[in-house]
């Protein structure tokens, strides 16, 4: 599993994609492929001991990012997956309170969901049951993304 990682985090560095701070002052950072010509471990000053505490970083840390993007992707499969579902009413389609797929996404701070579904035609102005609309139920954060509903 080491030598995976050691070699995932090489095949990283080498083609750019990830950047690996120096430990000392007068080393140069490598990153867009330099470095790379005199192998892995051939950085002046760096020990394979760091090399590799350094690459299991970055492995961690583009793992953290594919992470995020599966989880934007599996909220847009699930907006898409309920426009696909509703195909009368669509995006605007009213639960049993009233609700569309916009205010579940607003009330559970959904930017993504939200910016598919804008994107799609929701109609953010649409009030629930309880009178509220989409852009009612986002917080200041999420109404900040859509400055064009307020």
């Amino acid at each position: 599993m080491i030598f995976k990682v050691f070699c995932l985090s090489v095949v990283l560095v080498c083609a750019g994609a990830v950047s690996v701070a120096p430990k000392k002052r007068d080393e140069s950072p490598v990153g867009a492929g330099a470095g790379c010509a005199a192998g892995a471990g051939g950085r002046r000053g760096l020990s394979s001991g760091d090399f590799l505490a350094e690459t299991a970083e970055a492995v961690r840390q583009a793992q953290a990012a594919v992470e995020q993007s599966q989880k934007v992707v599996a909220d847009a499969k699930a907006v898409a997956s309920v426009a696909n579902a509703l195909p009368s009413e669509g995006v605007n389609k009213r639960g049993e309170r009233g609700e569309t797929p916009a205010h579940v996404a607003a009330r559970w701070g959904k930017v993504e969901a939200l910016q598919v579904l804008h994107a799609g035609g929701a109609d953010f102005n649409v009030k629930n049951n309880a009178g509220e609309t989409v852009y009612d139920l986002m917080t200041p954060e999420v109404r900040a993304q859509f400055p064009e509903v307020a």
